[in-house]
């Protein structure tokens, strides 16, 4: 596989590591607060506390990982490391700043959430990412200058959107909801983690532009599920989702065939890859789809427990293949598609497995 060298593969390996323990951090104190708040789980002023409580942990965290970077001299890392964190805080602030209004079934506040929940998403996942691309390619002097803007913001919307509080060990959200969350990012890092433990962090960053290219296929995913959680409830919505589901597969075979077609014929040579590593990651980040889909509907239905237990045996299954893995890369180094294959198949066998395990009538899904 080739991939620019303009950018180091190691930082942006060593970034890949940090996401995936900064996503655990901050997935868990958020603890799908919002949606279990819709459902009627917990109360908002409840959700407002666990989740100012949570911001405290979470940004005192970052301010000391962003300075830890900085002295390290590892500027890519600290650039990208800070944009995910914006990310995160952009669409934080919006679900806090909506919640009262969806609540009270105010449809025009209702819209008002979907149009500031798309409007982030394409500013902060498409625009902004793009400028970053840039900066990390022709503005390389720009690099700490736009990490700091990127870390101020987060700390503006930290202490005065979300706001922190004195008490926050005190105020911690409820272990029963934070322990399903906590297993689906353990579960989601696992990604990253073997990888990285089976090939290398160098391997792993020159892999990370064809990783970015699959997780556009489930990049609207977690948004369209957010703004339309309320209709999760509906048979027709269920039942829609359910047929859809094998088209949606067929569609993560297509695209990485025809972005490989299309990067050949228009001669783009600054990032080439094979395409068999591309269908297997694009299926990977496909399972999410199916993933985040069935978290959803078993949270619309209050099946917290569910989620544990099938997070659970995902992380298992991987681990389980990550040990089979290590002991035969010590002998023949298994490559990059044997790498993909292990921590791709327990997503996209068992996921799938649960995902049909719908009832004949097709109204809810087999508890676990």
């Amino acid at each position: 596989m080739k991939t620019s060298v303009l950018i180091d593969p190691v930082q942006v390996g060593i970034y890949s590591i940090i996401i995936s323990f900064l996503s655990i951090i901050i997935n868990s104190g958020q603890f799908d607060g919002i949606f279990l708040c819709i459902a009627g789980k917990i109360k908002i002023e409840k959700l407002r506390l666990w989740h100012c409580s949570s911001n405290t942990i979470i940004f005192i965290f970052y301010i000391i990982l962003f300075f830890i970077i900085y002295f390290q001299e590892k500027y890519i890392t600290l650039l990208l490391t800070s944009f995910y964190m914006l990310g995160v805080y952009t669409l934080w602030e919006v679900d806090l700043k909506t919640i009262k209004g969806r609540l009270n079934k105010d449809n025009d506040k209702d819209i008002i959430f979907k149009n500031e929940r798309l409007k982030q998403t394409l500013i902060f996942k498409i625009l902004v990412s793009l400028f970053v691309l840039f900066t990390l390619f022709y503005l390389k002097g720009f690099i700490l200058i736009e990490s700091f803007l990127f870390a101020s913001y987060v700390g503006w919307i930290a202490l005065f959107k979300i706001k922190i509080c004195r008490n926050f060990i005190k105020e911690v959200p409820d272990k029963k909801y934070i322990l399903p969350v906590f297993l689906k990012k353990i579960d989601n890092s696992c990604f990253p983690w073997i990888l990285g433990s089976l090939l290398g962090l160098e391997v792993l960053g020159s892999l990370q532009p064809l990783i970015s290219l699959g997780k556009t296929v489930n990049m609207i995913t977690p948004t369209l599920l957010t703004v339309e959680f309320k209709k999760l409830y509906s048979k027709k919505t269920k039942n829609f989702l359910k047929k859809i589901n094998f088209l949606l597969y067929f569609l993560y075979v297509l695209i990485p065939i025809m972005l490989n077609f299309c990067f050949k014929y228009f001669g783009i040579n600054d990032f080439q890859y094979e395409l068999i590593p591309a269908i297997i990651i694009f299926l990977y980040f496909g399972a999410q789809n199916t993933k985040s889909l069935l978290i959803s509907l078993y949270n619309s239905l209050g099946l917290i427990a569910s989620i544990s237990k099938l997070k659970s045996l995902l992380i298992f299954s991987k681990l389980f293949l990550l040990g089979i893995g290590y002991c035969i890369n010590q002998y023949q180094p298994l490559g990059i598609i044997f790498s993909l294959s292990f921590v791709t198949l327990p997503d996209l066998v068992l996921i799938n497995f649960y995902y049909t395990k719908f009832n004949k009538k097709g109204l809810e899904i087999i508890k676990i």
